[in-house]
Order: C-alpha cells, then sequence, then structure tokens
C-alpha cells in the first residue's frame, strides 16, 4: 500500500478569515452610502474620510459588543456621527454602557439602549429624524 498523505482543507481558517474581512468592508461600503445619500446635509462639518472613520469605528466597536444585524449596526452609526464616537459613555448614569456589556440578546439590548438615548434626548424622537 502507498503512502497516505494527509488532505489539507481547500478553504482554511485564514481564507475564511480574509473572506469575512471583504464581506465586512462591503458592508461598510453600503451603510457609508446610504447615510451619506440620507445625512450629508445634517453632517456639513464631517468630510466624507471622517464620516467614513466614525462609521469604521463604530461598527468595529459594536460588533465587540456583540451587535451583528446591519439595521442596528446602522443606527449606531447615525447615533455615532449625531452624538460622537463615545456614545456608550454619554450617559452619565452610565446605563448605555452597562447595556452594551450585558447578556441580554441583541434585539433586547438595542431596545434598551435606543429607549435610553431617548431619555437622554428627552422626547425627542432620534428614529424618525435620523434613520438612514
Amino acid at each position: 500500500m502507498g503512502t497516505v498523505v494527509p488532505l489539507r482543507p481547500i478553504v482554511t481558517s485564514h481564507d475564511i478569515s480574509l473572506l469575512k474581512d471583504v464581506k465586512l468592508q462591503r458592508d461598510i461600503d453600503e451603510l457609508d452610502r446610504r447615510i451619506a445619500n440620507k445625512l450629508s446635509a445634517h453632517l456639513p462639518h464631517l468630510s466624507s474620510k471622517d464620516r467614513r472613520q466614525v462609521i469604521e469605528s463604530a461598527i468595529q466597536k459594536f460588533m465587540g459588543f456583540g451587535f451583528k444585524q446591519k439595521k442596528y449596526l446602522l443606527q449606531f452609526c447615525v447615533w455615532s456621527l449625531f452624538f460622537g464616537h463615545d456614545l456608550e459613555v454619554l450617559d452619565p448614569t452610565g446605563k448605555l454602557n452597562d447595556i452594551c456589556r450585558d447578556q441580554l440578546d441583541e434585539h433586547r439590548r438595542f431596545e434598551a439602549f435606543e429607549n435610553r438615548i431617548r431619555e437622554i434626548q428627552g422626547t425627542r424622537n432620534l428614529n424618525s429624524r435620523y434613520t438612514a
């Protein structure tokens, strides 16, 4: 009987990581286009490069908190553009930061975050004005 040659995976974990990075960049491109199309007039102080940097940073940060759905990431990007990159520390009580680190599922944490943003901003409805 001949020598047995171990099979190498056709797609390696490195390949999968590269594919995920390409997908993430495409998603960032899409979110950047949507935000630029709908909100550029509200953000005249931001260059496209600065806007893109805020968007990339917000996506990385909130994905790190476990948020994966595009609709949630999009809203975090919008809030970050209007209220600043350190959005989760905006709350003087620390509730936003706690919500980000909570063990609840993504949907419930997003709802809690959104409700707390509304409380901080008073009765102003952030979604109706700034959703991209």
